[in-house]
């Protein structure tokens, strides 16, 4: 806008002045818009905020808080996560995040994890938990998904063999 009006003032007599008197007009409305759009955007932010502490503080007395929506894109995607074992010398293993638990005050955010490589039994995916058929539970030699906290996943890297 200081550009135009250094050509508008060196220009006083010429032609191009009513190109520029628009262009200027045009310039001074796109950048009213777009304050007032970025102000819309800080107001719909600071209100999903709100709303998102305000469903947090009326849920049930459970022990975890819902987790939004937008950590339901997390599942089904591939990762890197700790397997804790002694014997395995490899820390972060080629995994799939089956879910994203409820938001643990004390733990922080949680997800359910599936080894794609395993290297043990424990690793192991159970046919029968995948089908919802496993009666052993907790005492099941196969793996019903390993919880980590989201903050140790790294980025997925292809295995290499």
């Amino acid at each position: 806008i200081a550009l135009i009006d250094a050509q508008l003032s060196a220009n006083e007599g010429s032609e191009e002045r009513a190109s520029l008197i628009e262009m200027r007009e045009d310039l001074v409305e796109l950048v009213q818009l777009l304050k007032e759009q970025a102000e819309e955007e800080a107001a719909a932010r600071a209100d999903g905020n709100n709303e998102i502490f305000m469903e947090g503080s009326l849920a049930d007395n459970s022990l975890g808080v819902n987790v939004p929506d937008e950590f339901d894109d997390f599942i089904g995607m591939r990762c890197m996560a700790p397997y804790p074992s002694a014997n395995l010398h490899v820390s972060h293993h080629a995994a799939v995040i089956l879910e994203v638990l409820p938001l643990d005050p004390v733990k922080g955010l949680q997800a359910r994890v599936l080894y794609s490589h395993p290297m043990v039994n424990g690793m192991r995916p159970c046919s029968h938990y995948l089908a919802g058929t496993c009666r052993f539970e907790g005492k099941c030699k196969f793996s019903h998904g390993e919880i980590v906290s989201m903050a140790d996943l790294n980025e997925y890297k292809e295995p290499d063999f």
